[in-house]
C-alpha cells in the first residue's frame, strides 16, 4: 500500500511539475535589488538580458526536486533533468535510497509521455489533445488550469531563465517592441499579453539577468518563479541553480524547489522515450484520478 502511494505521489510532482507552465494571478511583487540601475533604453536593456541568458544545444543537470502541495503534503526526491533545445524535454524522479528511475516524462512540442516505472504503466497524449480534455472554468482544479495552457517553448524558457514570448520559438533583437517596459530605480519589467489575455512579466535588475517571471491567465491562478543562488558554468556564462515556482489555483498553493547540484552545457547524452512492451497505456483521466485523491 505504501508503494502505491509513493507512486502516486512520483507521478503526482511529475503531472503537476510539467504544468508549471500555464496559469497565474497577479501577486505583490518581491523582487527586490539594492543596487541602482544603469540609465539605458529599453531596445538596449531587452537585447542585453537576451545576451546574458545562457546559450546552449543541451543541457543536464542532477536536482533536488521538493514538492509541498495545499494541506502540508510534500515530497523531496533526487532528480535528473536533460533538455535538447526547441526539441525535448525529459525529468526523472529518483526513488529514495536505490536511486533508481520510478517515474519519468518526456516533453517535446508535440506530445507528453509520462511512465511510472513502479506500476508499468504510461500516459501518451498529443499537446492538443491535452488542451481539448482540460475544462477551465471557476471550479478547475489546479491540474485543469495548468494543462489546458500547455505551451512547450514557454516551460523551456522558464527552466533555463529565458525571456519568451508564448507559443514563439525564439526570439529576436527586435521583439522588444512586441512587450512593454516599465522601471524603477532598481527594476525592470517587460509584459507580455497572448491572444487570450494571458499576461506574462518578466522583472531582471542591474544584472540583465531575469530574476523572477509571472505569468497570470485569470483571476483564479499564478505561477510564480523566482531564481537565485546563480553561478558561473562556462564561458562566464551564469545560471541560477536555485528555481522556485510558487502555483495558486483556485485557492490552492503548490510549491516546487529545483535545487541544481551541477549544470553542464553541451554535452552528449541519451534522451529514451521509447515505451517498454510490458507497459500498460493508461488514460489522462485515470491517472489525473489518481492524483486528484492528493489534492
Amino acid at each position: 500500500m505504501r508503494n502505491n502511494k509513493n507512486a502516486t505521489l512520483i507521478l503526482f510532482a511529475l503531472l503537476l511539475f510539467v504544468g508549471g507552465l500555464s496559469s497565474c494571478k497577479s501577486p505583490k511583487q518581491s523582487t527586490s535589488s539594492a543596487i541602482s540601475l544603469e540609465s539605458m533604453n529599453a531596445e538596449d536593456r531587452f537585447n542585453n538580458i537576451l545576451k546574458s541568458s545562457v546559450s546552449y544545444n543541451t543541457l543536464s543537470s542532477n536536482l533536488k526536486f521538493t514538492l509541498k502541495a495545499s494541506g502540508g503534503r510534500s515530497i523531496s526526491l533526487n532528480a535528473q533533468l536533460k533538455i535538447v533545445k526547441d526539441e525535448l524535454i525529459q525529468i526523472s524522479l529518483l526513488m529514495p535510497v536505490f536511486n533508481s528511475e520510478a517515474a519519468r516524462i518526456v516533453i517535446t512540442p508535440d506530445e507528453v509521455i509520462f511512465f511510472n516505472r513502479m506500476q508499468k504503466q504510461y500516459v501518451q497524449e498529443s499537446t492538443n489533445t491535452l488542451k481539448s480534455k482540460m475544462k477551465l472554468d471557476s471550479n478547475a482544479s489546479i491540474l485543469e488550469v495548468l494543462f489546458t495552457s500547455f505551451d512547450y517553448y514557454s516551460l523551456e524558457a522558464l527552466l533555463t531563465n529565458q525571456l519568451f514570448i508564448a507559443g514563439n520559438k525564439k526570439l529576436s533583437s527586435k521583439d522588444w517592441k512586441k512587450l512593454t517596459y516599465s522601471e524603477n530605480d532598481y527594476l525592470v519589467k517587460f509584459t507580455n499579453v497572448d491572444k487570450v489575455n494571458t499576461k506574462y512579466h518578466f522583472t531582471s535588475d542591474y544584472t540583465d539577468r531575469i530574476q523572477e517571471t509571472l505569468i497570470v491567465i485569470n483571476d483564479n491562478a499564478q505561477l510564480v518563479c523566482k531564481y537565485s543562488d546563480w553561478k558561473t558554468i562556462t564561458n562566464d556564462e551564469n545560471f541560477p541553480t536555485t528555481m522556485k515556482f510558487l502555483l495558486n489555483a483556485s485557492g490552492s498553493n503548490t510549491n516546487v524547489d529545483l535545487d541544481f547540484k551541477s549544470v553542464n552545457l553541451n554535452t552528449k547524452f541519451v534522451v529514451d522515450n521509447k515505451i517498454p512492451n510490458k507497459y500498460k497505456r493508461v488514460s489522462l483521466q485515470g491517472a489525473l484520478g489518481a492524483v486528484r485523491q492528493l489534492l
